[in-house]
């Protein structure tokens, strides 16, 4: 071959070398997370755990509830705390302390769950990532949502989304809805 298209097959092949590289370095960045969302998490999050963790704004079977009592409360409205609760479980007692036996199984070698609590006032209500970025132990997630016109809308209650993923160190969460 001549020298000029010696250099323009070697220049080729370089350029190529460099795409593969990156291609191959997006590939892996992508299936860092395997996230698998469950926006409705509340159906096997045990009452209890959630009477114990009030977020504001919701509205809350009252355990001490006495139907012969004309001024027994059916139902609290709690007006303290935080908007929103977040819990990053790691091993399979936590998540037993949380979920009721209906909750999936979850395998803690490989794997962790973030629930997140907040109210909401649709159960009809599906989430989906928008973007997720893990960055200095942080966890950042946006959530986008559709919803199914089966029924209306209900009390404010507390709306339980699961993040199940990969392990990683993880010490603070952010969620934007």
């Amino acid at each position: 071959l001549p020298m000029n298209d010696k250099k323009s097959l070697i220049s080729k092949i370089i350029c190529l070398s460099v795409v593969l590289i990156f291609v191959f370095s997006l590939c892996s960045c992508v299936n860092r997370f395997t996230v698998r969302v469950d926006s409705h998490a509340h159906d096997y999050v045990k009452e209890s755990f959630l009477f114990e963790n009030k977020i504001k704004g919701a509205v809350y079977k009252n355990p001490d509830f006495n139907e012969g009592d004309p001024d027994s409360e059916e139902f609290i409205w709690n007006e303290e705390g935080s908007r929103k609760l977040y819990f990053i479980i790691e091993d399979e007692k936590t998540y037993n302390e949380i979920f009721t036996d209906e909750a999936p199984s979850v395998d803690f070698e490989k794997k962790m769950v973030v629930l997140l609590i907040y109210y909401d006032i649709n159960p009809n209500l599906t989430h989906y990532i928008r973007s997720i970025k893990l960055k200095n132990n942080e966890l950042s997630v946006s959530l986008s949502s559709t919803i199914s016109f089966r029924s209306g809308s209900t009390w404010p209650y507390p709306r339980c989304t699961t993040l199940t993923m990969n392990k990683a160190e993880i010490t603070n969460v952010y969620f934007e809805i």
